[in-house]
């Protein structure tokens, strides 16, 4: 094997280790890895529907069945889910590889690579039991069919991937229509297999899950009405106060997750004038991709840009190839550049590159790293530790409240109710003020995946359920965070009335608190 082979292998097998790295030490949440493993796990078996009452609708199936399916062939598992995700982040890797190499050459290829391998923040998105590798991988073969494929049907495939991108995470909805757009201006003459792309994997959509995935309309700007007026709402989101406050925490997130990349495209400008060619047409194409997915987010994400420049590692990936491209430039021989300033230049390049890509990993540590990682106490692998510890306290298959994230409860094959196991915030305590309204709107509440207080009755004193899982730190938390009082209150007054504690369960900072119904058959051990 060439130098040139032997580091490229180099190359991937360090992307590897850093994948698997990041699946077993990841810090697990409920709303990513909690949400998709159950859910995916219910929806894949037929238990559930996407677009159920009990659910939110504000999701699209793809990473459902994804992660399901990792969860229907290995049984509950955190790092089936996170393999899988991973594998369609590393799909996406190399295509966006093969792109850049093909388009711009190979130098530019090989530096894309480095970019992405060394991006730690990005990367460690795709190890998550979530959606954002699968919707890089849609991103990244609409590239592909963008700029690097000679197909004739290439306008077509990247509506297809647009399609993808939508049925993976819905607020990229805005990209079919301006693939269509793109598709029809240039090529008139194929127009009917560009509107069957454009109708046809849409109409398919509506037919698999009307009516229910009207309740997505929910979740549009100007629909919203519409859908209040047949019965539907969209889960409560904290506005925050103005554009500054919104602007600055979009801002600090992108530079403390990018700051790399930021560092590099400022010296990668500062560096271009004195004879250099321009940035590569295609480059520049993609760069304009990332502003439009980027301005898309912004819009449609518009409560908290700081939540929408959070979405960012589905696409931000294709940021990696116009910067590959302008320093391939620049560490290259340049046209009509005075002779005595080139080597000066090209060498500022590279030790910004070195630089860059030595830094980058400390620079944007993924969110969910621990500060400090045990080997012999991986986070994966104690949340499944915590899911097997949970089974002996409660057997599996059994019906339980829960206040907390899913996913430990999930590993321990547990049954909780769909709306919290969902997302904690599907809580609408502050809508609730007497109970003639609180029951005027349970109905609509209900069709849309939210649970008030009359909820937390049913499920622990009209309908108890055997057990109960409470994860009190998290309650009081968003006590403070949200004024549930009310509801905290009244989680607290009746698992004292009509439950026992039965036991604790902690993993990585959070206690689970096992209560058990009074007059409850004990558990045989």
């Amino acid at each position: 094997m060439t130098a040139k082979g032997l580091f490229l292998a180099g190359l991937f097998l360090a992307l590897l280790l850093q994948g698997g790295f990041h699946a077993a030490a990841l810090l697990t949440d409920g709303d990513s890895d909690g949400a998709h493993l159950h859910h995916g796990w219910l929806i894949v078996r037929g238990e559930l529907g996407l677009y159920a009452d009990s659910m939110s609708g504000h999701r699209t199936p793809l990473p459902y069945w994804l992660v399901g399916a990792s969860q229907l062939l290995f049984g509950p598992s955190v790092l089936a889910g996170r393999a899988f995700s991973l594998l369609a982040g590393w799909a996406g890797v190399l295509v966006l590889w093969f792109t850049s190499r093909r388009t711009l050459g190979e130098p530019a290829g090989t530096l894309t690579l480095l970019l992405l391998a060394t991006n730690a923040y990005l990367m460690a998105h795709f190890a998550v039991a979530a959606f954002h590798g699968l919707a890089f991988l849609w991103v990244a073969l609409g590239a592909w069919f963008l700029v690097a494929s000679e197909r004739p049907w290439r306008r077509e495939a990247v509506i297809l991937c647009a399609w993808g991108l939508f049925l993976t995470r819905p607020q990229f909805g805005l990209c079919v229509p301006l693939a269509g757009a793109w598709a029809l201006t240039g090529a008139w003459d194929r127009r009917w297999p560009v509107l069957a792309a454009l109708t046809l994997p849409g109409a398919a959509f509506l037919a698999a899950y009307w009516p229910g995935v009207l309740k997505m309309a929910a979740y549009v700007p100007g629909l919203a009405g519409w859908a209040a007026g047949y019965g539907w709402v969209s889960v409560p989101n904290a506005m925050e106060p103005d554009w500054g406050t919104r602007i600055g925490r979009a801002a600090v997130l992108a530079l403390r997750s990018y700051k790399a990349w930021i560092a590099l495209g400022l010296l990668g400008w500062a560096l271009w004038p004195l004879g250099y060619p321009p940035l590569h047409r295609k480059a520049k194409v993609l760069l304009w991709v990332f502003l439009a997915l980027a301005a898309s987010q912004l819009m449609v994400v518009n409560f908290s840009w700081k939540v929408a420049v959070g979405y960012f590692p589905a696409f931000a990936g294709l940021l990696a190839v116009p910067l590959a491209a302008r320093f391939a430039q620049l560490l290259g021989q340049p046209e009509n550049c005075p002779a005595g300033k080139i080597l000066p230049r090209r060498a500022v390049a590279a030790v910004g590159l070195a630089g860059a890509l030595l830094l980058g990993p400390a620079w944007s540590p993924p969110p969910n790293l621990p500060l400090r990682v045990d080997p012999a106490r991986l986070a994966a692998l104690e949340a499944e530790r915590a899911g097997r510890e949970l089974a002996r306290l409660i057997p599996p298959g059994t019906p339980v409240f829960l206040f907390g994230p899913a996913t430990v409860p999930h590993l321990a094959g547990l049954r909780p109710p769909i709306q919290p196991s969902n997302h904690l915030e599907t809580l609408v305590a502050s809508r609730v003020r007497t109970t003639e309204e609180m029951f005027a709107e349970r109905g609509r509440w209900h069709r849309s995946g939210l649970w008030g207080v009359r909820d937390i009755e049913f499920w622990l004193e009209d309908d108890p359920r055997p057990y109960a899982v409470l994860w009190r730190d998290g309650l009081m938390a968003r006590v403070d965070r949200y004024g549930w009082q009310a509801p905290a209150a009244l989680i607290l007054s009746l698992l004292e009335r009509h439950y026992a504690p039965a036991g604790t369960v902690a993993y990585h900072g959070i206690r689970l608190e096992v209560w058990r119904r009074k007059g409850a058959q004990d558990r045989i051990q």
